[in-house]
């Protein structure tokens, strides 16, 4: 019976309410860092033991060397090599900080916080060269989850748009436009779990 649910009691992270005798879960933010837990997770970052720890994840994949093939059936397609070939050039050279740039953008907030969000910035159209013509990624730009912005979920934890909270506060964007990456995620959830969190209780 839903007359003995205190709806003040009920998952925040589930973002459900009391509804016409029913209980029934509404499109909502993804579930959101307490912010006890979000400023603890940026002291741990200087306890040099917690960092370098965090930063030889980060490095460690920064370090490899980004490879693009065509798949399998169209590898000797003309056009296929073509493509991957300008995603290779891109990642590696055409984006802002290269590769190592693109690696810290997604994932060092995605350790710290469990989830990150990068904005796709386009640069503009190549004017010579070999990509004459072609339009190339130009950056990632991260953005700060929770306060930048939040994610917006459906009942069936769908991310479904982007919603700004700072300079375009209220404006929902389309998911297409970012680059979401969660760590770690349970149960096919719309956030990620921080790489900090086994350790939060010490601190």
């Amino acid at each position: 019976r839903t007359d003995r649910i205190d709806p003040a009691a009920v998952d925040e992270e589930l973002q459900m309410i009391v509804h016409v005798g029913l209980l029934r879960r509404v499109p909502s933010r993804a579930g959101r860092l307490s912010e006890r837990r979000r400023a603890a997770y940026r002291r741990m970052l200087a306890d040099p033991t917690v960092k370098s720890s965090i930063l030889a994840k980060i490095f460690s994949v920064a370090s490899l060397d980004l490879v693009v093939k065509p798949p399998k059936r169209l590898k000797r397609d003309e056009r296929s090599k073509q493509i991957a070939e300008f995603a290779e050039w891109n990642l590696n050279h055409g984006i802002r900080g290269g590769l190592p740039g693109l690696v810290w953008a997604v994932a060092s907030g995605g350790l710290i916080d469990g989830t990150s969000v990068c904005e796709k910035r386009w640069g503009g159209v190549e004017p010579k060269g070999r990509w004459t013509g072609k339009r190339r990624l130009a950056e990632l730009k991260p953005k700060d989850v929770d306060q930048d912005l939040v994610l917006m979920v459906d009942e069936y934890k769908n991310i479904v748009g982007v919603k700004g909270l700072r300079y375009n506060d209220g404006t929902v964007f389309d998911p297409k436009d970012f680059v979401i990456y969660n760590h770690l995620p349970l149960y096919g959830g719309p956030v990620g779990s921080s790489d900090l969190r086994a350790a939060y209780g010490r601190y």
